[in-house]
């Protein structure tokens, strides 16, 4: 599936017209691979989970509005 990290940020982007930077909709798109190969080898993967909990559990840090 982490193939398909890009291709669903650039969806997530076009959904939010694009008022976010891409890395941003980049690591949201990786919630739910967080046990994958490719994500353990990633570099910055404390700010990733930053930007992940914050969207799941509408924490003050979340860029979104919630439902």
């Amino acid at each position: 599936m982490s193939q398909y990290v890009e291709a669903l940020a650039y969806s997530l982007s076009a959904y939010d017209n694009h008022r976010q930077g891409i890395e941003y909709y980049t690591a949201m798109s990786w919630a739910g691979l967080e046990q994958s190969d490719a994500y353990e080898a990633l570099s910055n993967k404390t700010e990733i989970q930053k930007i992940i909990r914050n969207e799941r559990e509408a924490r003050s840090g979340a860029k979104s509005t919630k439902c």
